[in-house]
């Protein structure tokens, strides 16, 4: 028995175990004699003799398998050992297209490419000398193991390996088994580790590099090698992409561990091995892609159509079986038509019945929807609301203000109530510490059932309407610095690892700044472009918004011009992010705020799922922000 070995240290590697399960044969000699004999009754004879011979030799072939360490992409300091990748030492960062195939210059942010050297992949061809194979006129010693180790590793480290698997052999052989095997350290590290993709080839003298297929999880990898049949003098190329993630299941990556594990393949003279039961080499690459046209509009308007297309791509040789999409329309959206009309789709369902997809082909559907609703809550919010306490507005209004605010809050359907917004309430006028003071928050909005937890709605409104005003005069630009400060403090902000990126502004006030006193507009433009640069906001996800109530239109212009953002235009209509509103007084600020957390914290996402035999689902969604038809 021949065993190969492909050791991982904090790696997703292939272990190559090969099995000689090849008899010797027999040598056998057949002597045949030949006699002639002549005789008559009663005279006497003679006899003549000759002796004829076949000899055979028989000679019994070899299993003779064995692996070469290709090389690594290592973004780290060391280099690969393996000899022929990197001669002089160099560390390129990348496989050496020279010898094979051209690898994927894209990285994941969080790259080792400032060359500072944290981490580092090795690989080493290692073990029991085998044979010598010539692949594209470079001779490689092949042995029987491989040990890829990666050292030091951090959240976002990318690297790969290319592992050669070669038939020194004079029979074929199929792979017959794969299996993983844990050696030592904590396998919890696994978790952690992520396949970008990878890519099998096979090399002959005749034909040079084909691929075999490709993929992106080690399960879709291990089916490709199973039962697949290597000839006498080919080769296996087996390349892997990887990185590590920060957080798997809320648990942060382990620091200071170690883990040294194996994958074990196993493989026999191609008659004994049986593919009855074992999952065929060729496994479906199968891609799916949604967009949606708003049909001529601007924006998803209520009671106007748009048209999601989804596309399902074959990407390999081999025929994809029973392929489904499951592409079930959401709350918010109403089925129209689809299109091509004989195609098998059941809008009650979702489901989208392809059946097969041959090799390198597409298909595509296209679904038109009404936009009937305002949606739900998807993207993570910081939501700040900057309200104007200044005595220029009486204790009636006042209480519409909070009133308003507080009965959208108390509604799940204007506001959600899933854990999707941090709500921050600020407070701004000349008579408070620093002429402005955060009232409530930054709280996470959530349907506590327990109604315990301040967070839970109706505890988030009754703190609202505890607010007290203060009734000094207007600095507008203390609450944008106040809020800028709030947020970016806030464990749930991105500069913290928090997972609200978006970053949504909403400014109300009656009246110009007039705090600093002769420089109330300039102030608040500096905290304005202040707060776009330190939340690092990005046009077409975060906002800035503005209610005038009751001001003058230079001021609405003012705001629209110089505060807003990003579009910077009078509403309504609403038609898009950074718009001010022209509110004639309290009362209609009141009647019509709903609209506001409407527009800017619902959306509707829609989600197709793809499933097929030997394939793992995929899924991609693709959100809308619906709006209010222009009047």
């Amino acid at each position: 028995m021949q065993k190969l070995k492909h050791e991982g240290k904090i790696m997703r590697k292939k272990h190559i175990s090969k099995r000689n399960k090849f008899d010797a044969g027999k040598i056998a000699t057949i002597f045949l004699v030949a006699m002639l004999a002549l005789a008559g009754a009663g005279i006497a004879y003679s006899m003549w003799t000759q002796n004829l011979s076949i000899i055979g030799t028989v000679s019994s072939g070899e299993v003779k398998i064995g692996l070469y360490d290709y090389g690594t992409r290592d973004e780290g300091p060391s280099v690969s050992e393996g000899g022929a990748l990197y001669p002089n030492d160099i560390d390129p960062g990348v496989y050496d297209v020279t010898l094979h195939g051209t690898p994927d210059q894209n990285h994941l942010p969080g790259q080792n490419l400032d060359g500072k050297n944290i981490a580092s992949h090795n690989s080493y061809t290692e073990g029991e000398y085998q044979f010598t194979k010539v692949i594209n006129d470079v001779s490689y010693d092949f042995k029987d193991q491989v040990r890829e180790v990666v050292n030091g590793v951090y959240p976002w480290y990318q690297s790969g390996t290319i592992v050669y698997v070669g038939n020194g052999g004079t029979i074929p052989v199929k792979i017959s088994d794969v299996s993983y095997r844990y050696i030592s350290g904590n396998e919890n590290l696994l978790n952690y580790l992520v396949i970008i993709g990878w890519t099998v080839e096979e090399y002959s003298t005749q034909d040079g590099w084909n691929t075999i297929n490709t993929g992106d999880t080690i399960e879709a990898l291990e089916s490709t090698l199973r039962c697949f049949q290597l000839e006498p003098c080919h080769t296996l190329s087996i390349e892997i992409d990887f990185y590590f993630i920060e957080e798997y299941e809320e648990v942060i990556m382990p620091q200071g561990e170690s883990l040294t594990f194996a994958f074990d393949i196993t493989a026999a003279q191609w008659n004994e091995v049986d593919c009855d039961d074992t999952p065929p080499f060729c496994v479906p690459n199968l891609e799916i892609t949604k967009t949606v046209d708003l049909l001529g509009n601007e924006y998803a308007y209520i009671d106007n159509n748009i048209q999601y297309t989804v596309t399902v791509t074959n990407n390999g040789d081999c025929e994809a079986t029973n392929v489904l999409v499951n592409d079930l329309l959401p709350d918010g959206l109403t089925y129209n038509s689809h299109d091509p009309p004989e195609a098998d789709y059941d809008y009650i369902s979702g489901d989208w019945n392809i059946g097969s997809l041959s090799g390198y082909s597409s298909t595509s559907l296209d679904i038109v929807a009404t936009v009937v609703g305002s949606g739900t809550s998807v993207a993570k919010t910081q939501l700040c609301l900057i309200i104007d306490g200044s005595s220029s507005i009486d204790e009636g209004e006042w209480d519409l203000m909070i009133e308003g605010i507080t009965t959208s809050i108390r509604d799940p359907n204007i506001f959600p109530h899933d854990g999707s917004v941090e709500l921050t309430v600020i407070q701004f006028s000349s008579g408070l510490p620093n002429d402005a003071v955060v009232e409530v928050g930054p709280i996470v909005v959530i349907d506590d059932p327990t109604e315990l937890d301040p967070g839970h709605y109706e505890n988030v409104a009754l703190a609202i309407e505890g607010i007290i005003q203060d009734g000094g005069s207007t600095p507008l630009a203390a609450g944008i610095d106040k809020a800028t400060e709030t947020l970016l403090a806030s464990p749930n902000n991105p500069a913290n690892m928090g997972e609200y990126e978006r970053q949504v502004i909403n400014i109300v006030t009656d009246g110009a700044p007039n705090i600093p006193i002769g420089n109330g507009y300039g102030a608040a433009e500096t905290a304005r472009d202040n707060m776009l640069s330190t939340l690092h906001m990005i046009s077409g996800e975060d906002e800035i918004d503005a209610e005038g109530i009751g001001i003058s239109t230079e001021n609405i212009n003012w705001l629209r011009d110089d505060i807003v953002w990003p579009d910077g235009y009078k509403a309504p209509p609403f038609a898009g992010p950074g718009w001010v509103r022209d509110v004639e007084d309290f009362q209609e600020f009141k009647d019509t705020i709903n609209e506001k957390f409407q527009l800017v914290l619902l959306l509707i996402e829609n989600c197709a799922t793809l499933t097929a035999d030997h394939f793992d689902p995929a899924e991609v969604c693709i959100e809308i922000i619906p709006r209010l038809p222009p009047t």
